[in-house]
């Protein structure tokens, strides 16, 4: 299991209305594609454990922003944008091979998000913060 924090500053397009008040934020997470190398097990020179196994995790999210603009009425604006995630996992897995068990399908990365916070900068301008869950599941 891995969280991980990601931060973006967001605008609203010109061609929309501007913000006034934010009311709802979703952020549904894909993996698009992995990639993994071996690693020695030990600890590396800078701290990190290395359980011989890491997998490098395309993400994309996708951002549904739902809004009230200054007018009263509501709007909605779609985002979509990719982060990497560095995953180290073991390399046996309920007395398996984890490679092999991804490689069959039998366990797969399962991303969620959760803690969206969002400030508003300006009435086209906010921040948002999120943390990326990324789990092992075995089907």
């Amino acid at each position: 299991m891995n969280d991980e924090l990601f931060y973006d500053k967001l605008f609203i397009p010109e061609h929309k209305p501007p913000l006034y008040k934010l009311v709802k934020c979703d952020i549904i997470p894909e993996v698009v594609k992995y990639q993994f190398t071996t690693t020695p097990k030990g600890r590396s020179y800078e701290g990190e454990v290395l359980t011989g196994l890491t997998f490098f995790i395309l993400l994309e999210l996708h951002e549904e922003i739902t809004y009230i603009s200054d007018t009263q009425t509501l709007h909605a604006v779609h985002y979509s944008f990719f982060k990497n995630i560095i995953l180290p996992v073991e390399e046996i897995y309920e007395g398996k091979s984890t490679l092999t068990l991804i490689q069959s399908g039998f366990l797969t990365f399962i991303p969620s998000i959760h803690h969206i916070h969002t400030h508003i900068q300006s009435n086209r301008y906010f921040e948002q913060s999120a943390f990326i869950k990324l789990q092992l599941k075995c089907y």
